[in-house]
């Protein structure tokens, strides 16, 4: 049967797939409290589907989908850090999958696959925290664009706190346990 330290790799490669599966669902979720016929789901890579009254729509960056090629230039303080961090998160989770295999089949050292994965698990760690600041001021209005310049709100004039209404999702979550069972991975070893 052996030790669990000959079967470190099962680790990165169950948090390879949980940090999958988190990319593919909500990040954050609102759903009104006076009935359930009302919800936004928000994905890290930038999806935003809304809820009303059973009838749903589907945007990219707070843009309807056929609006969203039009005006894409103003999105980008959208865009651009949310498909950063996605995408790093993605290839940290490949990294976990790829290593894992590597180790089981005894290509690739322990030592240098724990280095690896204790990498990967603490990038996506951050990737993930500053996905979770960036997004309050993204989806909370903490900056406005008007006439094609982005202007800062003042926080204390009507800001609302995204987080405030919001719940994490599993996005969010399974980048997180991904990283704790990877570097649990990286301890067993």
């Amino acid at each position: 049967m052996g030790t669990l330290s000959e079967h470190c790799y099962a680790f990165p490669f169950l948090a390879g797939v949980l940090t999958l599966i988190a990319l593919i669902t909500p990040a954050a979720h609102y759903i009104s409290d006076d009935t359930m016929y009302y919800g936004i789901y928000v994905w890290m890579w930038g999806l935003l589907i809304a809820r009303n009254n059973g009838h749903s729509s589907m945007k990219i960056f707070n843009r309807e989908t056929d609006e969203f090629v039009k005006y894409w230039g103003l999105e980008l303080f959208g865009i651009v850090p949310s498909l950063i961090c996605s995408g790093m998160i993605l290839v940290g989770s490949l990294v976990f999958i790829w290593t894992a295999q590597k180790v089981k089949k005894g290509n690739m050292s322990d030592d240098k696959a724990a280095k690896i994965w204790a990498f990967f698990a603490i990038l996506n760690i951050g990737l993930t925290i500053f996905w979770i600041v960036w997004i309050e001021y993204y989806y909370a209005g903490v900056y406005q664009i008007i006439a094609g310049e982005i202007r800062i709100v003042n926080p204390k004039e009507g800001h609302i706190c995204f987080w405030a209404f919001y719940n994490l999702g599993f996005g969010v979550i399974g980048v997180f346990l991904g990283a704790a069972v990877a570097l649990i991975g990286v301890y067993v070893k």
